[in-house]
């Protein structure tokens, strides 16, 4: 077939990759950004000293539930680690910040905290809404495309690939080509991981509805209400049994249910054992009427839950810890290189009659 030829391959992953190289380049770089974030964008003066204990922790959650800001809100980030604060987001997706211990949102924020909601908008919607959602997902499809490609065409020539090509000695065309293949060469497993797991989470809802048959129905439960009830609209005592179910597990997201009114609030937590640094795991409770509605323990999930503690700590670079996220920055970087080595050279191409020729061998 005339496609599988290599003078057409190598058109195709030519024009492909130099149509999608700026929109990449956004993506490598917003994503190599948020891989050190609390380090990058969180100023000193909003960082708490120390994570704080389980019990302070979940005196803060019973206070937020109480605050009647919040109850319009769409979700909550609650402080983790050593952010000493609480990351807000409206319906419209504005956020907002809240200091630990705060009534309300702080209203000087620091520019390289709201540095970081750009960047991982940027990362995640190309900063376009839903429409730049849409451009990230068949960006994500052409990337993994491009990526194969290119590995296709070098595994032929993978017997002459020479480590001292990795550094183009010149601008001309043909270093800048041998620069390209080499790195391609040397790193495309890496490439790949970076491009096929962040399609994955392009398309996570649809992937995880295709896993959902595959649970394992002990994992959501209904819990009995006069065994797990509380005093009803005490926030401290409907915590208090959220511990009883889950006695260990930091707290991540809280969700109002039911709008303005809060009469209902969605918690996520990490429990012990899960990957995902956000936790999958859910409790739901009923504020006026004293009692847990819903549990959800992602750990007996099966292939659901192993698909979330896998694809998304590996995607951010926190599945094996700082030395993955080390090795993805060069990742990062790499891929930098690699995409502006090969849209320059692609610049740089001969024209015109018998422009193949003519063309530099590399």
């Amino acid at each position: 077939m005339p496609l599988l030829r290599r003078p057409a391959l190598a058109r195709l992953h030519a024009w492909t990759g130099v149509i999608l190289a700026v929109p990449l380049l956004l993506l490598v770089l917003s994503g190599s950004a948020m891989l050190f974030k609390d380090a990058v964008f969180v100023p000193a003066d909003w960082r708490a000293a120390r994570e704080a204990p389980p019990p302070a922790a979940d005196a803060e959650l019973a206070r937020l539930m109480s605050l009647p800001g919040l109850r319009s809100a769409d979700a909550v980030q609650i402080a983790r680690g050593q952010r000493g604060f609480h990351l807000v987001e409206a319906p419209d997706g504005t956020p907002a910040y809240w200091r630990t211990g705060a009534s309300a949102a702080a209203a000087d924020v620091p520019w390289r905290l709201r540095a970081e909601h750009l960047v991982l908008e940027l990362h995640a919607r190309l900063l376009a809404g839903v429409a730049g959602e849409i451009a990230v997902r068949v960006l994500a499809v052409f990337a993994v495309a491009v990526v194969s490609v290119g590995l296709l065409m070098w595994w032929p020539m993978r017997r002459g690939w020479r480590a001292r090509d990795l550094v183009a000695r010149s601008s001309a065309r043909p270093p800048l080509l041998r620069a390209h293949i080499a790195l391609g060469g040397a790193a495309s497993l890496l490439f790949l991981a970076h491009v096929v797991s962040g399609l994955l989470l392009a398309f996570n809802p649809p992937v995880r509805a295709w896993l959902k048959p595959f649970a394992d129905p002990r994992a959501a439960q209904a819990p009995d209400g006069a065994a797990l009830g509380f005093a009803a609209g005490d926030a401290a005592a409907s915590v208090a049994a959220l511990r009883r179910v889950f006695p260990q597990g930091p707290v991540t997201q809280l969700v109002p249910l039911d709008g303005a009114d809060g009469t209902q609030w969605s918690l996520k937590l990490r429990l012990p054992g899960e990957d995902h640094p956000n936790g999958r795991s859910n409790v739901t409770l009923d504020l006026p009427a004293g009692r847990i509605v819903a549990t959800r323990d992602a750990r007996l999930a099966g292939a659901p839950a192993a698909y979330d503690d896998v694809l998304y700590p590996l995607h951010i670079g926190g599945l094996f810890g700082d030395a993955q996220r080390v090795l993805w920055l060069l990742g990062g970087i790499g891929l930098v290189r690699l995409v502006t080595a090969g849209v320059t050279a692609f610049l740089r191409r001969p024209r015109g009659p018998g422009a193949s020729r003519r063309a530099a061998p590399v």
